[in-house]
């Protein structure tokens, strides 16, 4: 059994450098690294040569976002696996323990070789949990973070996996094909292809051994709904492959994931949701606030609060007003 490592990567060498550093120090050691990379100009592959030269380094173009370079490197790793190895998922701005991988693999034998997740903390604080598994639900169009069951070592309670740390069966590549390059370049791919994997009767789990630490500074741009926000900033956010609001990605994302009774739905909800960003644009953003609580029950209230629709409002002497 061998784990293949692929991080795709443009610039940023320190970072990648202390996550490759990580990975040298694994207890498992049928491990092979491949880092692809997508046009980094700060001199990455000769910097990966020197400190860890037994990692192999893809040459790819600033074309590349997460999404092609990762299949890229499951297409060069594919050929070289055999029945019972994995390939895992992994961000260059990312750190892991010692025991990352053993406590990885050990998570997918113990569900019947399910594609794998890991529990996701701030780099800073390990505390502060940042993906806990994800649950996606159609049918109300929105998702939530999975608690955590106190005295439980993993949960199979998600309908899919974030790529900052997912380990995949290299059968499951054989069943169901590669990353989705050409429609979702970036964001969401990781998404698509654990709910395409759990149609296809592979099981989905997150290790809550396997931690993986990440730098909250460097992942990309989403921008909550009750900020205000510049009418350039907020177009950016609906555009750019860097944002997590890309509508055009979030639309897709529905046209290849979702249910198809429940398709039209969620359409609507990310038509509604970018609509709704480019109210808080200066102007527009205090008028709609100003309206909303002279209008909006205390109920509603909270409940958009909650979903972050709408600012929290600071209480004069007292902390902020959860909508209670």
């Amino acid at each position: 059994m061998r784990v293949f490592v692929i991080i795709p990567i443009h610039d940023h060498i320190d970072e990648t450098l202390r996550c490759l550093d990580c990975l040298a120090l694994q207890t498992l050691n049928a491990r092979t690294i491949v880092v692809v990379d997508g046009g980094s100009t700060d001199g990455t592959p000769e910097r990966i040569a020197e400190r860890h030269p037994y990692v192999t380094v893809l040459p790819g173009d600033r074309s590349m976002w997460w999404t092609a370079a990762t299949a890229l490197g499951v297409e060069h790793v594919r050929p070289l696996a055999q029945p019972g190895d994995f390939v895992l998922t992994l961000n260059n701005d990312t750190r892991v323990g010692p025991d990352y991988l053993e406590q990885i693999v050990a998570a997918s034998n113990s569900h019947g070789r399910a594609l794998v997740g890991s529990l996701n903390v701030d780099i800073e604080d390990s505390s502060r949990i940042v993906d806990s598994g994800v649950w996606w639900n159609w049918r109300t169009a929105s998702s939530r973070q999975v608690d955590i069951e106190p005295g439980t070592d993993s949960t199979t309670a998600v309908n899919t996996l974030s790529g900052r740390g997912m380990l995949v069966p290299i059968e499951v590549f054989e069943a169901i094909g590669n990353f989705d390059a050409g429609r979702l370049p970036h964001y969401a791919a990781d998404y698509e292809f654990a709910m395409r994997a759990a149609r296809a009767g592979f099981g989905l789990a997150l290790s809550y051994l396997a931690v993986v630490r990440v730098n909250t500074e460097t992942t990309g741009r989403e921008g909550d709904l009750a900020t205000p926000v510049g009418f350039g900033a907020a177009l950016s956010l609906l555009l750019s492959r860097r944002s997590i609001r890309n509508v055009f990605h979030r639309l897709r994302f529905v046209s290849m994931a979702c249910p198809e009774e429940y398709k039209w739905r969620n359409y609507l909800a990310v038509l509604a949701a970018s609509a709704w960003l480019l109210t808080n644009v200066p102007g527009l953003f205090q008028a709609k606030n100003f309206l909303l609580r002279l209008i909006l029950p205390a109920g509603l209230k909270s409940w958009m609060r909650a979903r972050k629709l709408i600012p929290l409002e600071k209480v004069k002497g007292g902390p902020k007003d959860q909508g209670t």
